[in-house]
């Protein structure tokens, strides 16, 4: 069993570039932390409408303890406050075999 985990939330400033500068230099060093911890996948979107919204889509392996150590590091915490203007909504998910395409 998989697990999905989402992030959603707005970005700080209205610079694309920026955001992105912050959120890939984030992202490249959480990348050994999350993988450590059972992240195999990482997809990050912006709202074509709005590109401060931000939503992506993390996979994890079937370690639901891995997954909330990493959710509460605190150097997550700390990098969700330099990128978010406000901390982002944050859920669960699980992958129970239904039907897909």
């Amino acid at each position: 069993m998989s697990y999905i985990l989402t992030v959603h939330g707005m970005l700080k400033g209205n610079d694309e570039q920026a955001s992105k500068k912050v959120h890939d230099t984030i992202a490249a060093q959480a990348r050994a932390l999350g993988k450590s911890f059972g992240n195999v996948g990482h997809q990050p979107y912006l709202n074509p409408e709005n590109p401060r919204e931000f939503f992506d889509v993390d996979v994890w392996n079937d370690d639901l303890a891995g997954l909330k150590k990493f959710t509460s590091d605190p150097v997550m915490a700390k990098a969700f406050g330099e990128m978010f203007e406000s901390m982002p909504e944050i859920k669960v998910y699980t992958d129970k075999g239904w039907l897909r395409w």
